[in-house]
């Protein structure tokens, strides 16, 4: 029991020590700010679809589209952001480059992607408007608009494909260049 109040006693003696006033320390006291700014998530908004209109069986040549896409994003006046399409391997890739270059598979309505006889490819791209790719990000108006078109070609439909309509969808997802990564804890 001794030794026990002895324990306690040192450590209230300690607790003090430790407890008085820092300028005691000598030490020198500053402040570092922590700060964030919240923004509003980018959107796409004004969506066109794409419509490659009639493809005759058996034609020779790529079809191109009666009707071209294209989107608007919305985000932040001045945000700088980067576009990525899906392509059909399951990937995201960075929208870069002008040429089609984005697959898009079109299966018939009920059809199998699998099935040749059901499928279409269609090579696709995503183009900003008023904006070369020279940069590979882009940057949105002062509105924090930025318009982009959709366009592409289709390989020929053979005498083997199957009448009907076809369809199929070009994933994109988009991103804040300034925004933070997330990191795992360890």
């Amino acid at each position: 029991m001794k030794k026990m109040l002895l324990l306690v006693g040192m450590l209230a003696v300690s607790g003090l020590a430790f407890a008085g006033n820092s300028s005691g320390l000598n030490a020198d006291e500053d402040k570092i700010e922590v700060k964030a700014r919240v923004i509003a998530p980018l959107t796409i908004q004004n969506v066109q679809n794409v419509d490659f209109g009639i493809i005759v069986k058996g034609k020779e040549g790529k079809a191109y589209p009666d009707k071209e896409g294209g989107f608007e994003v919305k985000g932040e006046p001045n945000q700088t952001i980067a576009i990525y399409v899906k392509d059909d391997d399951g990937t995201y890739e960075k929208a870069t480059s002008p040429k089609p270059i984005y697959n898009v598979a079109l299966v018939k309505d009920g059809g199998s992607a699998s099935n040749a006889k059901q499928k279409i490819d269609a090579l696709m791209n995503v183009l900003p408007e008023g904006e070369s790719y020279g940069a590979k990000n882009m940057t949105l108006s002062k509105d924090g608009l930025k318009r982009f078109s959709v366009s592409g070609n289709t390989k020929p439909a053979t005498m083997d494909h199957e009448i009907g309509e076809y369809k199929g969808y070009l994933h994109l997802s988009l991103i804040h260049i300034s925004e933070p990564t997330r990191r795992t804890p360890i």
